[in-house]
């Protein structure tokens, strides 16, 4: 295999140092919604958009999925080869046959070299670098050319060595031009009018990418990478042996590419470190490569995009197979080396190899329990076959007991908890075994010592012991089990926190704190915010606790035991979730996993600092698309809704990749919500059934750091109201049901004048025709009865006497009853003091030829109020009525007629002193039954109080609105 070249001491010490280590890395593919596995072109721009090129095109990353966004191409597909964001942050596209894309204002633009020949070399764009002057500089597969926004120059028409493929481009700080080709070099010079050619380098040996990096030219070549600091300077070889690729991080770290041998890192002041498919990567094909703001470093393969995160941890994958490979302990020796049991044996680390140990009769360890560093730097190791301490390098039995726990106490004595349930301690290298009190036939699991001298035993199944040493035998003073009332420990790890509580693993129940004294108890489990509830094993680092779960690890305060813990993730798909066990030395803290060990730096990760921006992915009204959506857009305003497009959907996501799967939202909809929604780690929300109004969505994300988008992306829109709801129809509603009203109202005066005048009308035909006709018999009729007495000499008269008196008698009676009609009927009577007026008339004559003393009262504010015609007829005929019979059989010497309104209603009273009647003589007079048939029909009230001897009062009342 080829491999680069640099001093052979330096570069094995390098290789070593690393072998079998994986990295931080997260890998991406096809699965993860690439439209390709090899991977081209990557670049994360100053916005957070990560861009990564194929052969198939474009692919934008949200976090969770790659998508593609609508491009459009001349040749079919677009193969990117190069990704470059100039200084007014538009990102360009260099391609295979499909020329030269812009992407700005989310609008993407695309030029062609050659328009006339779409085939032409000269539309496949290699390598593109931003000039000084703003222009773009473009190294095609024929030629190099100055693109200024609308069309495209040959750079050097008169310098044909640039009549080829051009490998590769680059512009220094003086502006300087570097032109890479399959066979050299060529450097051009920046003048005050343009650039002149100085001098080709290197020759015969072909230049595959050029970086600038601090005023510095890296050069990689076929035969090597080196530098050059200007057109005056020959170039410097630092590393023999190709090179395909080179780029630099944040901080200044260089990593370049073999001929599919992998990457190197060489960090400033260290020895270079090689990483290949070994440590993790998808592929030792790397073509491509970059470092963004978040410190994440990209890497593009033939097999897909490698993402190492900044976490501050190593992998070291111990490869024995499933069984073997689960790490149960860790302890370092002397000489700083990681020693590690699992299932079947136990290993050794040199660097990043894992070797396995044996015992002195070539044998497996078998399954490790437990590992102890004790003060004179041995390593104690409780195994399945028996209890070893390793001294300067050699292991020997010190007991066949298999013992499943070990602490060492502040006095150097070592305590040991067996699988039996028996406990024995070691002191001056002499193995004692106690006498116990009550023993436990459980597998101890916890062993400790407190400051108070008190030893503290766990078990697998059995729960918690506190016991103190009496009389040379080991007591039990107290005790936590499902026995005694206590919550069933499942005992899995001990550890005093150095603030007075014992700190107590457990098998399914969580976290449990106890206090010294056993009096208090808090439990922390899944519900309080713990990863699992499995406790695997405890470590403290002065304050900091950390707990090793079987689903991660979590870091609490010692003391402070209500704050959420804080979880320690590690995004990476090589690493496992599941701790078994941790051991800390200095501020590193070693993780024994179900692969092998994982080494994690706890001060090793810088915070994120970029605040995460937010992009929308999609936006749907009513189930439908928006076509006019701008993918990754961070604002939008939609057309104006219709009333029935009420239902809004929006996916979002934001670009914060150093740990995306712990990044939470909040969003809120401005004209419904009347705060920002709980953060949670949806990424897309639904409004249904939104009533008309303005509206306005935000969306704002928090990384796993806690740091906030600095602007929350936005949809405006807008639904309109229905056009029955809308101003311009309730204006025209309105109007149109005022006309209407209106009409009616005209309509009816025009019907209520018309039969004013219908009645007036017939009140003066009746009058004039038919009122002239009944006096004319009349009078005729006297006339005859007159002549007819006087024929008969003034006696009796004729036979024809009493007939004329009975036509005279008859038309007076007509005439009185048709002057009633005619005054009912003239719409000018219709007022209430009209009526009264001809009550009073009435009443008058009756009243004045009995000698009965009367008096007619009527409210003046009601005088014109207006009544009725069959109100009015039906209202004089009830008092026409009363008046009679008042006159008739009262007797009375006093009479009132009172008219008021009250509460609504019109009262008449008529009332009397005269000698009244019994009240079963109602019911059979004619009279009384017609004025209450007369007052039902106008739906009023009649009601007359009588009783002998106390007068009679008839008292009317009718339901009328006061004008």
């Amino acid at each position: 295999m080829r491999r680069l070249l640099i001093p052979l001491l330096l570069f094995g010490f390098g290789l070593s140092a690393v072998h079998a280590q994986v990295l931080p890395v997260r890998n991406y593919g096809t699965r993860e919604g690439l439209n390709a596995a090899s991977i081209s072109a990557v670049l994360r721009d100053s916005r957070g958009m990560l861009w990564v090129g194929t052969y198939n095109g474009v692919n934008w990353y949200d976090g969770s999925r790659f998508q593609q966004p609508a491009m459009s191409t001349r040749s079919g597909q677009i193969f990117v080869n190069q990704f470059c964001e100039d200084r007014r942050r538009q990102v360009w596209i260099g391609s295979w046959y499909s020329g030269l894309y812009r992407y700005a204002d989310g609008v993407f633009s695309n030029w062609l070299p050659d328009t006339v020949n779409i085939g032409s070399q000269s539309n496949s764009i290699l390598h593109l670098t931003e000039l000084p002057d703003g222009r773009m500089f473009c190294g095609t597969d024929h030629n190099a050319y100055v693109f200024d926004g609308t069309r495209f120059a040959v750079f050097d028409s008169a310098n044909k060595d640039l009549d080829r493929q051009i490998t590769a481009t680059a512009c220094c700080s003086k502006g300087d031009i570097f032109i890479g080709l399959s066979n050299g070099l060529e450097l051009y010079r920046r003048e005050k009018d343009g650039w002149r050619f100085a001098t080709r380098v290197l020759k015969g040996i072909e230049v595959t990418k050029l970086v600038v990096s601090r005023d510095t030219v890296w050069i990689a070549t076929s035969k090597g990478l080196y530098y050059q600091t200007g057109i005056g300077q020959a170039p410097v070889a630092v590393v023999a042996g190709p090179v395909g690729n080179i780029f630099f991080d944040r901080n200044h770290t260089r990593w370049y590419t073999g001929a599919g041998s992998g990457i190197w890192r060489q960090q400033p002041g260290r020895v270079p470190e090689h990483f290949t498919r070994d440590n993790g990567l998808p592929s030792n094909e790397v073509h491509c490569g970059c470092s963004d703001l978040e410190g994440i470093v990209w890497l593009g393969t033939e097999n897909g995009l490698a993402k190492l995160t900044p976490a501050g941890y190593r992998f070291f994958p111990v490869r024995e197979g499933d069984e073997g490979a689960t790490i149960t302990a860790l302890a370092k020796d002397e000489n700083q080396r990681l020693w590690a049991g699992s299932y079947e044996n136990v290993f050794r680390f040199d660097g990043g190899d894992a070797h396995e140990e044996h015992t002195s009769g070539g044998r497996r360890y078998g399954f490790v329990y437990a590992m102890r560093k004790d003060r004179r730097r041995r390593i104690w190791l409780c195994t399945s076959s028996g209890l070893y301490c390793v001294d300067k390098g050699v292991a020997r039995l010190r007991s066949a007991s298999v013992i499943s726990s070990i602490y060492e106490d502040h006095s150097g004595i070592l305590w040991l908890g067996g699988t039996d349930g028996r406990v024995h301690y070691v002191e001056n290298d002499q193995l004692h075994s106690p006498v116990f009190d009550h023993l436990v036939d459980q597998r101890i699991t916890g062993i400790g010592r407190d400051e108070d001298g008190s030893l503290w035993v766990g078990y697998a199944l059995a729960g918690l012991r506190k016991l103190k040493w009496m009389d040379d035998s080991l007591r039990t003073i107290r005790s936590w089990s499902a026995e005694n009332g206590s919550p069933r420990l499942l005992v899995r790890s001990l550890l005093d926190d150095g603030t007075g509580h014992l700190l107590v693993g457990t098998r399914t129940g969580g976290l449990f704190i106890i206090s010294r004294t056993g009096d208090s108890v808090i439990n922390i489990t899944r519900d309080q915010g713990l990863s699992g509830n499995w406790i695997k094993d405890v470590i403290i680092d002065g304050r900091q606790v950390f707990l090793a779960t079987n689903n991660g690890l979590d870091e609490l305060e010692a003391g402070a035991y209500h704050t959420p813990p804080r979880h320690i993730t590690f995004n990476d798909d090589r690493v496992p979730v599941e701790f078994n066990t941790a051991l800390l030395q200095s501020d590193t803290l070693w993780l024994g996993t179900s692969r092998g060990v994982l080494e994690y730096s706890l001060h090793g990760q810088q915070p994120d600092s970029l605040a995460p921006p937010v992009r929308l992915l999609k936006l749907a009204v009513n189930g439908q698309a928006d076509s006019n959506f701008r993918l990754f857009t961070g604002g939008t305003r939609l057309r104006r809704l219709a009333y029935n497009q009420n239902n809004v959907s929006v996916d979002f996501a934001a670009l914060s990749f150093r740990d995306e799967d712990r990044v939470r939202y909040r969003y809120r909809l401005e004209g419904l919500d009347t705060g920002w929604n709980a953060f949670t780690d949806r990424r897309y929300v639904n409004y249904m059934n939104l009533a008309p109004g303005d509206y306005r969505f935000l969306v704002q994300a928090r990384n796993a750091d806690g740091l906030l988008s600095r602007e929350p992306a936005v949809i405006a829109f807008s639904i309109a109201a229905p056009f029955w709801r809308t101003p311009w129809f309730l204006t025209l509603t309105t109007l149109a049901v005022l006309s209407l009203v209106y009409g009616l109202y005209r309509y009816r005066l025009h019907q209520a004048l018309a039969i004013e005048r219908l009645r007036a009308r017939i009140s003066t035909d009746l009058h004039d025709d038919t009122g002239s006709t009944l006096s004319s018999i009349s009078i005729l009729s006297d006339m005859a009865l007159q002549e007819e007495e006087a024929k008969g000499g003034g006696g009796n008269g004729t036979l024809l006497t009493p007939m004329l008196k009975e036509i005279r008698d008859n038309s007076l009676s007509l005439l009185e009853k048709m002057d009633d009609i005619v005054w009912s009927i003239n719409p000018r009577n219709d007022t209430l003091e009209s009526l009264m007026l001809r009550v009073k008339r009435f009443a008058a004559q009756l009243f004045e030829a009995r000698g009965i003393e009367y008096e007619i009262d009527i409210e003046p504010e009601i005088r014109r109020l207006r009544l009725l015609m069959d109100h009015r007829q039906n209202l004089y005929l009830i008092m026409k009525e009363a008046i009679n019979n008042l006159v008739k059989y009262s007797d009375a010497a006093r009479a009132h007629i009172r008219a008021r309104y009250q509460r609504h209603h019109l009262v008449v009273e008529i009332s009397d002193d005269g000698r009244g009647f019994p009240a079963e003589a109602m019911a059979t007079g004619n009279g009384i039954i017609n004025m209450q048939n007369r007052a039902g029909a106008m739906k009023a009230d009649l009601a007359i109080r009588t009783a002998p001897g106390e007068g009679t009062t008839v008292t009317l009342s009718l339901k009328i609105t006061r004008p």
